[in-house]
């Protein structure tokens, strides 16, 4: 009998920019409710899917955006904590692609 490890890694393909100016575009596929709040899944033109991280600001921004909307994410800043010891806020923009007619 052989016995073999496996690395267990996460499922979930999420968008996690690590430097300012780095965005994400593409089409609200759908909303769920994560463990920290809600997130949603974007897919690129590409055929990627990456969901959202589950920062406040970006959740506060993206809540009334519709499902099917196109979209770009920027990571613009992070602020300070307000709080010694907590973590800084991750400042993003976010645009919605409108069709005009």
């Amino acid at each position: 009998m052989v016995e073999e490890w496996e690395e267990v890694t996460s499922q979930l393909n999420i968008w996690l920019p690590d430097s300012y100016g780095q965005s994400l575009t593409g089409e609200i596929m759908e909303k769920r409710d994560g463990t920290y709040g809600p997130q949603w899944l974007i897919k690129t033109e590409a055929g990627e899917e990456f969901w959202t991280p589950s920062h406040k600001v970006l959740q506060a921004r993206l809540n009334n955006v519709q499902i099917g909307s196109t979209v770009k994410l920027e990571r613009i800043e992070d602020l300070p904590p307000k709080i010694r010891g907590q973590n800084p806020t991750t400042m993003y923009k976010v645009l919605v692609k409108k069709v005009i007619v």
